[in-house]
């Protein structure tokens, strides 16, 4: 079996609205599917074949929606070095019972940690809190 279609135009209120239907007759009973209504496409249907220039628009329009809504450029930033520079020092993270911080027993460049200040901090004060 092959599929049919139908183009119903109604008139609604002052203006006219169309509708196209795929259908098919299968066992004596036909079966109808709504094709998928180009925006304002009342005011772009011409020509003999109605039906035709339907499934043109929709085409389009499916292109269209294909395409991505914009482009992305994504900047690129090299950061590899020019030259290898040269490391006088060992690197890494000092062994236990070194303190490279300042000599109050919490490394100095620790995330996360920082040097104990000689204020205690002040309790909030406000509704809620004693």
């Amino acid at each position: 079996m092959y599929k049919r279609q139908v183009l119903a135009i109604f008139h609604v209120a002052n203006h006219f609205e169309p509708q196209l239907w795929s259908y098919e007759i299968a066992a004596g009973t036909p079966e109808f599917e709504a094709v998928a209504t180009p925006p304002n496409v009342m005011t772009l249907l011409s020509g003999d074949d109605w039906i035709t220039t339907w499934f043109g628009l929709w085409a389009r329009d499916l292109e269209i929606a294909m395409l991505p809504d914009e482009e992305v450029t994504i900047p690129q930033t090299d950061f590899t070095d020019k030259e290898e520079p040269s490391d006088t020092g060992g690197g890494g993270i000092a062994p236990a019972g070194d303190d490279p911080g300042g000599g109050d027993g919490i490394p100095g460049g620790s995330p996360g940690k920082r040097k104990p200040t000689s204020n205690p901090v002040k309790a909030p004060k406000g509704p809620g809190f004693k």
